[in-house]
């Protein structure tokens, strides 16, 4: 048999409500507050523990766990998204200058890796390479977490630009996201022995959208991907 779980009154013991919301209670406190009784003073301790504002839970912040805010006015993420947006808004302005003085956009060029295997004999990995025209750019996905450089990424890349084979047998006919060209993006160490994520090879016009370098929608993304990052979206 199952259990259906009934709401108790701690005040008048009935079901159907708590003791905040008990008629009785409240009946009781206007009754007996500010009687100099025992009853008065019980009228008292039920009002400031139920009705009075100081009762109320106080607001925490699910990110920094201060009280008195939520994520939407913390500060903490305000000033980490700002870095945020600092990093991405420069980060975007060299990636535009680069894509102008290159010629990339929709139409370019591209050699990228499309498989990588282990090879026995000289124990390391290696990899086979593909030709492919650039179909669309995703500029949303284009941040500073694109920008590489000899020492190091600066985190996991992303791949942002969709490209179509040129071969028609080759792997993914329908198309594959692959990374940023080194020539925009940078290189990191291993690809500087010719070992490219990917490369242009021949450029076209740039269409940059005016959104993409525009500083509120930078901060607005970045928010959103802060909150996501950290769990904080519904």
């Amino acid at each position: 048999m199952s259990y259906k779980r009934t709401v108790r009154c701690g005040f008048c013991y009935k079901t159907g409500h708590n003791i905040k919301g008990c008629p009785e209670r409240k009946a009781y406190i206007k009754e007996h507050l500010g009687d100099n009784t025992p009853e008065g003073r019980r009228a008292a301790v039920l009002q400031e523990a139920y009705d009075s504002k100081s009762s109320r839970r106080e607001r925490r912040c699910k990110y920094c766990r201060s009280t008195g805010h939520d994520i939407r006015t913390c500060p903490d993420i305000a000033q980490k998204v700002a870095v945020m947006t600092d990093k991405c808004l420069d980060a975007r302005r060299y990636f535009a200058d680069r894509m102008v003085e290159v010629g990339f956009g929709p139409g370019s060029l591209v050699r990228y890796r499309s498989e990588r295997y282990w090879n026995n004999d000289i124990q390391d990995y290696e990899y086979k390479y593909s030709l492919g025209l650039v179909e669309k750019i995703n500029w949303k996905e284009i941040t500073h977490h694109c920008k590489r450089d000899t020492v190091r990424q600066y985190a996991a890349l992303r791949t942002s630009v969709l490209v179509v084979p040129v071969n028609p047998s080759d792997t993914w006919k329908k198309g594959r996201m692959v990374h940023l060209p080194v020539e925009i993006g940078g290189y990191m160490e291993k690809e500087e022995r010719g070992l490219e994520l990917s490369k242009l090879l021949s450029g076209t016009s740039s269409d940059i959208p005016a959104s993409f370098l525009d500083e509120k929608n930078i901060a607005k993304l970045m928010r959103e991907k802060f909150l996501i990052d950290h769990g904080l979206t519904k």
